[in-house]
């Protein structure tokens, strides 16, 4: 039962994590600098609790005995976020949660069915085939209702289809499979590693430290091959800069606002705007707990039922700056089909 909780936990603390990742975002105009920034605040927060608790001595030579993946929970992570960032802007927030949700839930079931990653075998049968296939119909009947609900911007609409059409999306539709496939394989490899080295607390520092030196040497490589540009925001049309009480829109004094407008800040930097590297923290400790017990599909599932979850309430209730969304009919009759889908997975 603390397993299943601890899942549910790792799943809660994501939406957080995102609502305050993309609160940092709007005011660093930049993807790369913000994972960059919530890595290093993890990497951190890790290494004052395992100062405190199970130390810095990491069984390096038992962990270096290991096969190469043993490694990839942190390049996983690189992942996951490059992945999200590409394809986003041409499949729609809608269409990429179904595609990463589908994309992780199918990994971990696999992962489970050979015991791949040195994660427990479980094998697959028509019941946990019946359930991974409820959850992915929550998982789109939600993330389909609350795209549903978002004001149009600029003259465009989220979803709409690529000039290319269906082909020119191939690419990026893969690209979201692949980044919910991290998913997966991070929860399995880094249950593996916790069991290597003894300490969760440790296996999330060696996977943090790891994302945060790939997601850096991406950085990097972008600014030599692509300038220093190509790691911020192109700045949306129509935009226009914040404007003081009293001040006109071009800032001279004419009243008559200039041609190309700067994007604003979006209300300017707040101190919790640098907390989204503590829930990633529990994200990935708590999935380093539970791995081992109840296999990677699982708690990909518990993980996606408490972030559908939490997301729904934070809509709801605007947390953090964020429109407020009615929690709808459709969009309950979603979660009870993927909590229908969990318990037929993890209690029959």
């Amino acid at each position: 039962m603390i397993s299943i909780l601890l899942g549910l936990i790792a799943g809660i603390a994501t939406p957080t994590q995102t609502s305050i990742n993309g609160r940092l975002r709007e005011n660093n105009r930049s993807a790369y600098l913000t994972t960059l920034t919530s890595f290093g605040g993890a990497v951190v927060i890790l290494f004052v609790i395992a100062l405190l608790t199970s130390g810095l001595a990491i069984p390096f030579s038992k962990v270096a005995a290991q096969p190469l993946w043993i490694w990839s929970g942190g390049l996983c992570g690189t992942v996951i976020i490059l992945m999200n960032t590409i394809c986003l802007p041409h499949l729609g927030s809608a269409n990429t949660v179904v595609l990463v949700s589908t994309g992780q839930i199918i990994t971990g079931l696999v992962i489970d069915q050979f015991g791949l990653f040195g994660s427990p075998t479980v094998r697959m049968d028509l019941i946990r085939t019946v359930g991974a296939l409820l959850v992915i119909a929550g998982v789109f009947l939600v993330s389909r209702e609350k795209q549903s609900h978002l004001p149009e911007e600029a003259g465009t609409k989220p979803d709409a289809p690529s000039p290319t059409g269906l082909a020119g999306k191939i690419p990026y539709i893969i690209g979201a499979l692949i980044g919910g496939a991290a998913c997966g394989i991070q929860v399995a490899v880094n249950g593996t590693l916790s069991t290597v080295t003894g300490s969760s607390v440790q296996t999330t520092l060696i996977s943090m430290s790891i994302g945060l030196i790939s997601c850096s040497a991406l950085v990097i490589v972008l600014i030599i091959i692509r300038g220093k540009g190509s790691i911020f925001d192109e700045p949306a049309q129509g935009s226009r800069k914040q404007i003081p009480d009293g001040a006109s829109a071009d800032g001279d004094g004419d009243g008559d606002a200039d041609a190309d407008p700067v994007v604003s800040s979006a209300g300017g930097f707040k101190w919790w705007m640098f907390t989204g590297g503590a829930f990633g923290v529990i994200v990935v400790l708590s999935n380093a707990v539970c791995a081992p017990v109840l296999g990677a599909g699982l708690v990909t599932i518990l993980n996606l039922v408490g972030m559908m979850a939490t997301g729904l309430l934070i809509d709801a209730a605007g947390f953090l700056g964020i429109e407020k969304k009615p929690v709808t009919a459709v969009k309950t009759a979603g979660m009870l089909l993927m909590t229908a889908g969990t318990v037929l997975i993890s209690l029959i």
